[in-house]
């Protein structure tokens, strides 16, 4: 039997409970440790509170509070953050007590308090499509940031997307009693300087045999880094860094993974 999916949602419930699977390889921890190693070449000590701008499931959250920091994170997705919820209860209680979690739109979430560091990493930054959704995100970031406090996130860099166009790609896992089989279409489009991100999935249970599909279309923005550097400059920011994701090395045309880290002025 074959179920199907007909709206595109983009994070909806059955892409988010397999999401974690999908990217089983993503190594949150080192992540962690460079945005950190980073973050302190700005602040110049540990940062006791940070925001995670877009913290999806929650996973680089939870390697700050092993560091000991306190960290508010904040995604529009319900499903991501109720995983991450989910992931925040059978913590021990010191690290609980680190962890907060909200559903939020990034462009317009209101905590009413400043922290030391915000982070927004694996592309959040590249949802926003329009300047207006840009320049508002990084409102967003200086208006909860301590003045000459850090803001770091990557981004989709435009001259390695336009370099190598995105290509369709496979990927299949097992988990559970079940088979996931995902296929990636990108879809470039130059003028709105978008790439449309078509997922189709296929979960299949090993044991009755049914199959489900759905699909989920993931719109995302590649920048240049002058026009990054142009808006954070208007919101209230100062660029420190500019860098190869996980590397730091200047970026070149085909580095694909760019982060800026910046300083509220």
């Amino acid at each position: 039997m074959v179920t199907n999916t007909a709206d595109c949602s983009s994070f909806g419930a059955r892409y988010a409970s397999v999401y974690d699977a999908l990217y089983a390889d993503k190594n949150y921890a080192a992540e962690a440790r460079f945005a950190l190693d980073q973050i302190r070449n700005v602040v110049s000590k540990m940062p006791a509170q940070v925001l995670d701008l877009g913290c999806g499931t929650g996973l680089h959250a939870v390697e700050l509070a092993k560091a000991g920091i306190s960290v508010t994170g904040v995604d529009r997705s319900t499903e991501m953050v109720a995983i991450a919820e989910k992931r925040k209860r059978i913590l021990t209680g010191d690290m609980r007590e680190r962890l907060d979690f909200w559903v939020g739109d990034i462009r317009n979430v209101e905590f009413h308090c400043r922290y030391d560091a915000i982070l927004s990493l694996f592309h959040v930054i590249s949802y926003m499509i329009e300047d207006a959704d840009l320049k508002a995100a990084f409102h967003t970031a200086r208006r909860h940031l301590q003045t000459g406090g850090a803001f770091i996130f990557d981004f989709w860099h435009g001259p390695a997307v336009l370099r190598d166009v995105p290509q369709p790609r496979k990927k299949t896992i097992q988990l559970g009693d079940s088979i996931i089989r995902r296929r990636m279409t990108p879809e470039l489009d130059r003028q709105s300087q978008v790439v449309c991100v078509n997922y189709d999935m296929e979960i299949e249970d090993i044991s009755s045999g049914e199959t489900a599909r759905e699909r989920e279309q993931h719109v995302v923005r590649y920048f240049f880094p002058d026009e990054i550097q142009n808006q954070l400059a208007e919101c209230g920011f100062e660029v420190v860094h500019i860098g190869e994701w996980m590397t730091g090395y200047h970026p070149l045309d085909n580095t694909f993974g760019v982060y800026f880290l910046a300083k509220a002025k």
